[in-house]
């Protein structure tokens, strides 16, 4: 089993307490679940939690890198992801928000 967790800022995977990233703001995930065990995801929604692992299909996956302090650039964007309310940090980092949806074969 693998966890990747943010923390002080460091995207972080389980293996040896190991540092995959810095100056990652924010980690998110949703899940496809077939709760209906019929083989189409089509009819399904996102969702935050899954209850049997064996019927998610489909997660998505959200990362929200920002950079060090930058003083002549204020950031008004808002970001919006993962059923999250929108986002405005009005500060003075670039921010990347990366995302990717991963189909699985269960």
């Amino acid at each position: 089993i693998s966890t990747f967790y943010v923390k002080d800022n460091e995207l972080r995977h389980n293996a040896n307490l190991r540092i995959v990233a810095d100056n990652i703001e924010d980690l998110q995930f949703e899940f496809l679940e077939d709760t209906d065990d019929d083989g189409d995801l089509g009819d399904q929604s996102w969702s935050a939690t899954f209850g049997d692992p064996n019927l998610v299909g489909a997660i998505r996956v959200w990362v929200l890198a920002m950079s060090e302090v930058v003083n002549d650039y204020t950031n008004n964007e808002t970001y919006n992801y993962a059923g999250n309310p929108a986002y405005e940090p009005n500060d003075n980092r670039y921010r990347y928000l990366a995302s990717a949806t991963v189909t699985l074969r269960n």
